[in-house]
């Protein structure tokens, strides 16, 4: 049986058969459940506790107060989500891919259900 391609970018390969990530090949008849999931990255946690700081140094100087606030405002707007692609197979769940880019998680799993949808 021919492989169809349902995407091909970079270093990531999405086939009626398989998901190829780098160095790591998932075979789709394992795979039971494909889903994205999101989280925020660690800076988002500084920009909190940052801003906690600033409203406790307001006390004792508004400027700097202010300027931490600024701050950690700033880290949070900067700080993206991260996206990833899950799979759960019958021996688990996996994380195949992550990106900060959730338009690319996107097309990839659109792929892969298509894929699948394609096996079944």
């Amino acid at each position: 049986m021919e492989e169809n391609v349902y995407y091909d970018k970079n270093y990531i390969k999405v086939t009626n058969n398989r998901f190829i990530v780098k160095d790591s090949t998932y075979v789709l008849a394992n795979i039971t459940k494909i889903e994205r999931k999101s989280y925020f990255s660690g800076m988002t946690y500084l920009a909190f506790i940052l801003g906690i700081v600033g409203v406790i140094y307001m006390s004792i100087s508004l400027v700097i107060g202010f300027s931490i606030i600024f701050l950690s405002i700033l880290i949070y707007k900067i700080a993206k989500k991260i996206y990833q692609v899950n799979l759960v197979t019958s021996s688990g769940a996996i994380m195949a891919y992550s990106s900060k880019n959730k338009q690319s998680v996107d097309e990839i799993l659109e792929a892969l259900n298509d894929a699948v949808a394609f096996k079944r």
